[in-house]
């Protein structure tokens, strides 16, 4: 066209030198067996399961959990969901679970009449134990210590040292 033409028509040739360019392209994918990027409905596929998970985990942040317990309550296998799940939050599923425990831990440590021991069972940790471990990992301090050294106001300014799981922000 460009030869052979005195009048040349730059949206043609634009045109077709995508073509030849998008063909090239494909067939290089398809000889090095080169994916290509997800779908929109894988996308939206794996986007919805997370947000199911997140809603599983929020809704009973207190049942003892495993992944395979996930996964079955989903429809989906266990490997697919860890993965999927981490990519799209940042978290494992166990880490967001903690994360949610923890945040609703903060939010009743205040009451003086509910002791420690109490609360970690009430929020499914193992033991006493397994939720002091957790809950100094993440704040630095025991809960005991942040109930008494810090004084009422102590839950709301802890609280905002939690990592904050995607759906709560």
């Amino acid at each position: 066209h460009i030869r052979t033409s005195d009048n040349v028509n730059g949206e043609f040739v634009e045109q077709t030198l995508r073509d030849v360019l998008a063909r090239v392209i494909a067939d290089a994918f398809s000889v090095y067996r080169i994916r290509r990027s997800r779908r929109a409905e894988t996308r939206a596929m794996h986007h919805a399961l997370v947000e199911r998970a997140k809603a599983l985990l929020t809704e009973r942040p207190t049942e003892r959990w495993t992944l395979s317990a996930v996964a079955a309550e989903l429809h989906t296998s266990e490997f697919h969901l860890a993965r999927i799940f981490r990519a799209s939050t940042g978290f494992t599923l166990h880490t967001y679970r903690n994360q949610i425990r923890l945040r609703l831990a903060v939010g009743v440590l205040d009451d003086d009449a509910l002791k420690v021991g109490e609360l970690a069972h009430g929020l499914g940790f193992a033991s006493h134990s397994h939720f002091t471990d957790t809950f100094s990992a993440a704040f630095g301090a025991p809960p005991s210590a942040v109930r008494g050294a810090l004084g009422p106001r102590s839950s709301r300014e802890v609280e905002r040292f939690v990592e904050v799981p995607i759906m709560f922000r």
